[in-house]
């Protein structure tokens, strides 16, 4: 085996990867869904703060539920292509579309919904302004029909007014009158002035910049989910490369597996041969030493039959003429 290749992922690892992309996928779009029920509940449909507040969570949660379709896109692209893989493909189409067609409508319901906001908020100003008003001319009312000091005193007090100190009851009743209706006009016109150049610009602000960042939002998310909503979603470069090897891993396990099959055969084949070689090496050198014995037991036995053969002569004699 190749030990600088990485060992490729089983089948049933390829499959198990699959289903935990799927599961952890739902799992999240579970965790969005529940997030943005707890904004949504209790319903205020004509309420533009309950308007606002669900078009954030909705927004500022998307994070999730993108990651969720991500996952079980992926899931479905490592897994095989059956039946209920492509029924599952093609519903999360579906609701990616439907999303990014909701996202689409959160633009112009916060428009309007913080435009009816900055509408009751103007309401609101100008109810508070109306109630000022009301205030200081019944301020005034009591301090003119007032007859005497203590008179006065005990109006102011019976009204939450403002009260003369006891070195003011001393001075004449027309210069206190005139003194108290001052100070009731500085108030009112600091009060309404508070509320109409800080409370309405303050909110006008806060809402606009609330919009903008949500509408930019939206229209991303809802680029996002449209390209999420395709069968065959076009992921980068990177992340295809990714899922082709995971793809591809229990072909190439099965592969390799063949590959090192055959290199274990071709060893052993090579070891029997080699095996085979030196047995029959050794049965050629025994054969060989074993006729070499043979033909030097003959020819010592010649030998000795001529030698026998030559001294039976000599002790017979000379031969006869």
């Amino acid at each position: 085996m190749d030990s600088q290749n990485p060992t490729p992922l089983r089948l049933d690892h390829a499959l198990l990867l699959a289903r935990q992309l799927r599961v952890f996928g739902i799992v999240l779009l579970v965790l969005y869904g529940a997030n943005c029920l707890s904004d949504i509940l209790p319903l205020q449909l004509l309420n533009p703060l309950w308007q606002i507040g669900v078009a954030n969570s909705l927004v500022n949660n998307a994070g999730i539920a993108g990651t969720g379709v991500i996952l079980l896109h992926l899931a479905n692209y490592v897994d095989q292509d059956t039946g209920s893989a492509l029924a599952l493909r093609k519903t999360i189409a579906g609701l990616s579309t439907m999303a990014a067609l909701g996202f689409l409508l959160l633009i112009p319901l916060q428009i309007s919904a913080v435009t009816r906001g900055l509408l009751n908020v103007r309401v609101s100003l100008a109810q508070q302004v109306k109630s000022i008003d009301q205030q200081a001319n019944r301020f005034r009312t009591e301090i003119s029909n007032a007859a005497t000091a203590p008179e006065l005193e005990a109006r102011m007090v019976a009204i939450s007014g403002p009260v003369p100190g006891p070195e003011d009851l001393r001075r004449p009743l027309p210069e206190l009158k005139q003194s108290l209706l001052k100070l009731v006009d500085l108030e009112s016109t600091r009060l309404k002035g508070n509320i109409s150049s800080v409370s309405l610009r303050d909110e006008t602000w806060a809402l606009a910049e609330q919009t903008l960042r949500l509408s930019i939002s939206a229209l991303a998310l809802a680029l996002g989910f449209g390209v999420l909503a395709q069968h065959d979603v076009a992921f980068p470069t990177p992340v295809i490369r990714l899922v082709h090897w995971i793809r591809r891993m229990p072909k190439a396990y099965k592969a390799k597996q063949r590959e090192n099959q055959e290199k274990i055969l071709a060893q052993q084949a090579m070891k029997r041969h080699r095996t085979n070689m030196e047995l029959l090496s050794k049965h050629s050198q025994r054969l060989a030493r074993e006729a070499q014995r043979k033909e030097e037991g003959s020819l010592i036995e010649k030998v000795e039959k001529f030698l026998n053969r030559a001294s039976g002569q000599n002790r017979k004699g000379p031969p006869r003429l």
